[in-house]
Protein backbone atom coordinates (compact mmCIF):
# COMPACT_ATOMS: atom_id res chain seq x y z
CA UNK A 1 0.00 0.00 0.00
CA UNK A 2 2.92 2.41 0.82
CA UNK A 3 4.68 1.65 -2.39
CA UNK A 4 1.51 2.18 -4.43
CA UNK A 5 0.94 5.88 -2.57
CA UNK A 6 4.83 6.82 -3.12
CA UNK A 7 4.04 5.68 -6.77
CA UNK A 8 1.01 7.82 -6.82
CA UNK A 9 2.70 10.74 -5.45
CA UNK A 10 5.68 10.78 -7.97
CA UNK A 11 3.34 10.46 -10.95
CA UNK A 12 1.70 13.32 -9.92
CA UNK A 13 5.00 15.22 -9.35
CA UNK A 14 6.16 13.44 -12.25
CA UNK A 15 3.50 15.38 -14.71
CA UNK A 16 3.96 19.08 -13.15
CA UNK A 17 7.95 18.78 -13.81
CA UNK A 18 7.06 18.42 -17.59
CA UNK A 19 4.87 21.43 -17.60
CA UNK A 20 6.72 24.21 -19.69
CA UNK A 21 6.36 27.49 -18.13
CA UNK A 22 7.06 30.95 -19.10
CA UNK A 23 6.91 34.24 -17.76
CA UNK A 24 4.48 36.62 -19.00
CA UNK A 25 6.45 38.79 -21.07
CA UNK A 26 7.64 35.24 -23.01
CA UNK A 27 4.06 34.54 -23.52
CA UNK A 28 3.30 38.33 -24.52
CA UNK A 29 5.86 37.74 -27.14
CA UNK A 30 4.66 34.93 -28.44
CA UNK A 31 1.08 35.84 -28.60
CA UNK A 32 0.87 34.60 -31.92
CA UNK A 33 1.49 31.04 -31.02
CA UNK A 34 -1.17 31.21 -28.91
CA UNK A 35 -5.15 30.31 -29.75
CA UNK A 36 -8.94 31.17 -29.25
CA UNK A 37 -9.65 28.76 -26.31
CA UNK A 38 -6.47 27.98 -25.10
CA UNK A 39 -6.13 27.81 -21.18
CA UNK A 40 -3.54 29.71 -19.48
CA UNK A 41 -2.97 28.57 -16.23
CA UNK A 42 -1.24 30.98 -14.02
CA UNK A 43 1.46 29.42 -11.48
CA UNK A 44 1.21 29.37 -7.49
CA UNK A 45 1.73 32.60 -5.62
CA UNK A 46 2.81 33.51 -2.20
CA UNK A 47 -0.35 34.94 -0.87
CA UNK A 48 -2.90 32.68 0.56
CA UNK A 49 -5.53 32.79 -2.50
CA UNK A 50 -2.79 32.38 -4.84
CA UNK A 51 -1.79 29.50 -3.61
CA UNK A 52 -4.37 27.22 -5.74
CA UNK A 53 -3.04 29.11 -8.82
CA UNK A 54 -5.30 31.15 -11.38
CA UNK A 55 -6.47 30.72 -15.07
CA UNK A 56 -7.45 32.53 -18.21
CA UNK A 57 -9.50 31.67 -20.95
CA UNK A 58 -7.99 33.02 -24.32
CA UNK A 59 -10.73 34.55 -26.45
CA UNK A 60 -11.77 35.51 -30.03
CA UNK A 61 -10.33 38.89 -29.47
CA UNK A 62 -6.79 37.52 -28.34
CA UNK A 63 -7.77 38.96 -24.85
CA UNK A 64 -7.46 37.32 -21.22
CA UNK A 65 -10.80 36.03 -19.65
CA UNK A 66 -10.93 35.90 -16.22
CA UNK A 67 -12.83 35.78 -12.88
CA UNK A 68 -10.40 37.16 -10.79
CA UNK A 69 -11.88 37.87 -7.08
CA UNK A 70 -14.98 38.25 -4.73
CA UNK A 71 -17.29 40.38 -6.08
CA UNK A 72 -15.55 41.04 -9.31
CA UNK A 73 -17.48 39.77 -12.50
CA UNK A 74 -16.35 38.32 -15.75
CA UNK A 75 -13.34 40.85 -17.14
CA UNK A 76 -11.23 40.14 -20.51
CA UNK A 77 -7.99 41.86 -20.39
CA UNK A 78 -5.26 42.72 -23.51
CA UNK A 79 -2.00 40.21 -22.72
CA UNK A 80 0.27 43.26 -22.40
CA UNK A 81 -2.04 44.33 -19.33
CA UNK A 82 0.10 41.61 -17.18
CA UNK A 83 2.93 42.58 -18.59
CA UNK A 84 4.09 44.24 -15.15
CA UNK A 85 3.85 40.29 -13.36
CA UNK A 86 7.26 39.43 -12.99
CA UNK A 87 7.17 36.83 -10.19
CA UNK A 88 4.66 34.21 -11.35
CA UNK A 89 4.83 32.25 -14.67
CA UNK A 90 2.07 30.74 -16.62
CA UNK A 91 1.78 27.61 -18.73
CA UNK A 92 -0.54 26.89 -21.90
CA UNK A 93 -2.88 24.22 -22.28
CA UNK A 94 -4.68 23.38 -25.49
CA UNK A 95 -8.18 20.79 -25.99
CA UNK A 96 -6.26 18.05 -28.01
CA UNK A 97 -9.74 17.84 -30.30
CA UNK A 98 -10.52 20.95 -31.10
CA UNK A 99 -12.23 21.40 -34.17
CA UNK A 100 -14.04 24.88 -35.91
CA UNK A 101 -17.36 22.90 -34.31
CA UNK A 102 -16.21 22.76 -30.94
CA UNK A 103 -14.51 26.99 -31.42
CA UNK A 104 -18.11 28.08 -32.82
CA UNK A 105 -20.16 26.27 -29.78
CA UNK A 106 -17.75 27.64 -27.49
CA UNK A 107 -17.90 31.05 -28.97
CA UNK A 108 -21.36 30.86 -28.88
CA UNK A 109 -21.78 30.14 -25.17
CA UNK A 110 -19.16 32.20 -23.87
CA UNK A 111 -21.95 35.38 -23.50
CA UNK A 112 -23.78 33.07 -20.74
CA UNK A 113 -20.49 33.62 -18.63
CA UNK A 114 -21.08 37.70 -18.90
CA UNK A 115 -22.86 38.02 -16.04
CA UNK A 116 -21.37 35.82 -13.18
CA UNK A 117 -19.77 36.42 -10.33
CA UNK A 118 -16.68 35.41 -8.58
CA UNK A 119 -17.44 32.88 -5.87
CA UNK A 120 -15.63 29.47 -5.08
CA UNK A 121 -19.05 28.37 -3.50
CA UNK A 122 -20.93 26.71 -6.06
CA UNK A 123 -21.80 23.96 -7.87
CA UNK A 124 -20.17 22.53 -11.29
CA UNK A 125 -24.07 23.55 -12.37
CA UNK A 126 -23.57 25.84 -15.63
CA UNK A 127 -27.06 28.08 -14.66
CA UNK A 128 -25.21 28.77 -11.25
CA UNK A 129 -24.57 32.83 -11.26
CA UNK A 130 -21.76 32.16 -9.73
CA UNK A 131 -18.32 30.94 -10.77
CA UNK A 132 -14.53 31.11 -10.83
CA UNK A 133 -11.28 30.73 -13.20
CA UNK A 134 -11.38 27.10 -13.48
CA UNK A 135 -15.04 26.56 -13.18
CA UNK A 136 -15.83 28.64 -15.67
CA UNK A 137 -13.22 27.22 -18.22
CA UNK A 138 -14.46 23.64 -17.14
CA UNK A 139 -18.32 24.20 -17.33
CA UNK A 140 -17.85 26.37 -21.25
CA UNK A 141 -16.26 23.49 -22.69
CA UNK A 142 -18.77 20.51 -20.77
CA UNK A 143 -21.26 22.78 -22.22
CA UNK A 144 -19.92 23.15 -25.90
CA UNK A 145 -19.84 18.84 -25.55
CA UNK A 146 -23.21 18.61 -24.78
CA UNK A 147 -24.72 21.32 -27.31
CA UNK A 148 -22.37 18.86 -29.71
CA UNK A 149 -23.29 15.25 -28.14
CA UNK A 150 -19.99 14.50 -26.75
CA UNK A 151 -18.73 14.06 -23.45
CA UNK A 152 -16.40 17.25 -22.90
CA UNK A 153 -14.89 16.94 -19.48
CA UNK A 154 -11.12 18.44 -19.45
CA UNK A 155 -10.61 17.36 -15.88
CA UNK A 156 -13.06 14.95 -13.58
CA UNK A 157 -15.72 16.40 -12.37
CA UNK A 158 -15.16 17.52 -8.30
CA UNK A 159 -15.54 20.60 -6.00
CA UNK A 160 -13.26 22.66 -5.99
CA UNK A 161 -11.90 22.62 -9.85
CA UNK A 162 -8.68 23.60 -9.33
CA UNK A 163 -6.33 25.34 -12.05
CA UNK A 164 -3.92 22.82 -11.50
CA UNK A 165 -6.18 19.93 -12.69
CA UNK A 166 -5.81 21.70 -15.86
CA UNK A 167 -1.93 20.52 -15.73
CA UNK A 168 -2.95 16.82 -14.98
CA UNK A 169 -5.40 16.56 -17.59
CA UNK A 170 -5.01 13.91 -20.53
CA UNK A 171 -7.63 15.81 -22.60
CA UNK A 172 -5.16 19.14 -23.03
CA UNK A 173 -2.05 19.50 -24.41
CA UNK A 174 0.78 21.80 -23.02
CA UNK A 175 1.56 23.98 -25.71
CA UNK A 176 5.67 24.83 -26.35
CA UNK A 177 6.23 28.57 -27.33
CA UNK A 178 10.01 27.69 -28.05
Amino acid sequence: MKKLLLLLIFLSNFSLSNTKWYSFRELIENKNKIQPFDIIVLSKGDKLFQSWGHCFLVNEDMKLIEFKNYGDDFVDNPFYSFYYINNREVSIFRYRNMNNELKEKLSKLLPNYYNKVYSVFTSSDSENLASYCSKFIYTLYKDAGKEMGENIELVNESWPILPYDFIKSSQLENIRLD
